[in-house]
């Protein structure tokens, strides 16, 4: 069943309406509507679509962000979606793969128009969620490359949603268990030299507020990434004494 984004819209701004009943029918209606096609690209483009209100591209981020962690893991095999799901009273609902692909291949190209803090922030959850799903499984295959366009631009809108997307990999690389970590290394491995080029070369183009928020990111890369390992060791140390 197709999804109104006139009436998804409505809804979210009536998520936080005061008066009970309002509020509790759009609930409801978020509640109906996450089963059609397109629940969640439609959400992703309320949340990155100025003509909205801000608290209503907020509530959409908010909306995908929940939709995304609870529903991404589940695949159109029955068997596995039960076994996946630990309490019998837990919803199942299968994101179609055309769904997934849209908001796969839409969400970091928006990380990098986005000026909404908030906003942001939920995007990267969302891409973090992704990642850990699908990242070891092949299964979003361009993130890699993608990311790495991001970084070559030197822009530093494009940089910051690169490294942020980096940054990631390494919070769940932090918490994987060795014999998943092999993707996630491998990934890290790739992106240290950009990451390294644009701590010593492109961050002094920058403005200094943008240049410091993207330092931060990478150091927390960097300290992730030794945090779980040694192989960075020796890479961090010459790092911190170029600094």
């Amino acid at each position: 069943m197709d999804i109104s984004i006139d009436d998804l819209s409505l809804a979210l701004k009536n998520c936080v309406n005061k008066d009970n009943i309002i509020r509790h029918n759009c609930e409801n209606y978020l509640r109906k509507v996450m089963f059609f096609e397109k629940f969640g690209p439609s959400l992703l483009k309320i949340s990155s679509d100025e003509q909205y209100e801000q608290q209503v591209r907020l509530q959409a981020a908010i909306q995908l962000k929940n939709y995304v962690i609870n529903f991404w893991k589940f695949g159109d095999n029955k068997q596995i979606n039960e076994s996946l799901n630990y309490d019998t009273e837990d919803l199942i609902i299968i994101i179609l793969e055309s769904d997934k692909s849209i908001i796969r291949k839409n969400i970091l190209d928006l990380t990098t128009k986005c000026t909404n803090k908030q906003i942001m922030k939920l995007y990267n959850q969302v891409i973090q969620k992704i990642l850990l799903y699908e990242f070891r499984n092949e299964i979003w295959t361009d993130f890699v490359p993608t990311v790495h366009n991001l970084l070559m631009t030197e822009k530093e809108n494009c940089v910051l949603s690169g490294v942020s997307a980096i940054l990631q990999i390494s919070k769940i690389f932090e918490y994987e268990s060795s014999k998943y970590k092999e993707k996630y290394t491998e990934a890290l491995k790739s992106f240290f030299p950009t990451l390294n080029k644009i701590m010593n070369q492109v961050l002094q183009n920058f403005k200094i507020n943008e240049a410091a928020l993207i330092a931060k990111k990478i150091l927390d890369v960097y300290l992730l990434s030794i945090k779980v390992s040694k192989l960075y060791s020796n890479f961090i140390y010459n790092f911190y004494v170029k600094l």
